[in-house]
Formats: structure tokens, sequence, C-alpha cells
């Protein structure tokens, strides 16, 4: 894919990274430190958890997500608007 697009790889891997909090991939190392602490008896107690070692992407992906969201809301609510007041005013041109 990143080669149809003309986009050399590692533009596109720093442009990816770049949108996570932290600003780069999660490190190998981080996710083992993880997997060393759950099988520890430190966190015996922990049930059911979920565990992001992502920087923030899916928190930021949520995010944009729910303003692209609200933004087709908007639009939408807004072409109603339009459609209503050309309903009330027939005579209204519209030239693009």
């Amino acid at each position: 894919m990143v080669a149809a697009t003309g986009v050399e790889q590692e533009a596109f891997l720093k442009d990816i990274a770049g949108r996570s909090v932290t600003g780069r991939f999660t490190r190998p190392e981080e996710v083992a430190d993880l997997v060393v602490l759950l099988a520890s008896d430190r966190v015996g107690n922990v049930m059911g958890a979920d565990f992001a070692i992502d920087g923030g992407m899916v928190t930021t992906t949520r995010r944009m997500l729910g303003i692209a969201h609200l933004f087709e809301k908007q639009n939408a609510l807004a072409a109603q608007e339009f459609r209503k007041l050309l309903q009330m005013r027939p005579d209204y041109r519209f030239d693009a």
C-alpha cells in the first residue's frame, strides 16, 4: 500500500508513529516488561484488565474518530436545515 501511494516507507512509519501521544512506536522491551509484571506475584489481584501498550494510539484514534463523527452529524444537521429552507423558499436559487 505504501509503495502504491508513492510514499517512502520510512516517512510513512514516522508519520504513523508521530500520531501517538509519545511520538514513537512501542519498543519490544516495553511489552516484555508488562508480560514480566503480569506473570509476577506483584499483580495477583489484577483480573480481566486491558493493557494498551501503544503510546496512546488507541485513545488518539478514538478521539479523532469521535471528532469526525461530530462533524458528520453537524454537516447532516446543516444539510437538513438547508433543505427545510429550500422548501420554505421554492423561489430561492442556489448556484454553486
